[in-house]
């Protein structure tokens, strides 16, 4: 999850199109797209959600997260 301000976007913009030129970009993830900014002293805030929580990255894991009972309401 991520929420960013006016400023932030543009510079994750930036740096997103920093990485853009790495050959593996497209094997990139959010956690290399975090490092990266900490990497150049760009200051990240961290919001710890405690309770249930589900990764969810494509469809499949999202037909995985509808088989969790809990998890039913919000799919």
């Amino acid at each position: 999850m991520l929420k960013t301000n006016s400023k932030g976007s543009k510079i994750l913009k930036e740096q997103i199109y920093k990485l853009n030129k790495n050959k593996d970009f497209k094997n990139l993830g959010m956690p290399d797209l975090f490092n990266n900014l900490i990497k150049n002293k760009i200051k990240i805030n961290v919001l710890y959600i405690a309770g249930q929580w589900l990764d969810v990255n494509d469809a499949f894991d999202l037909a995985e997260a509808r088989q969790v009972s809990w998890a039913k309401s919000f799919t």
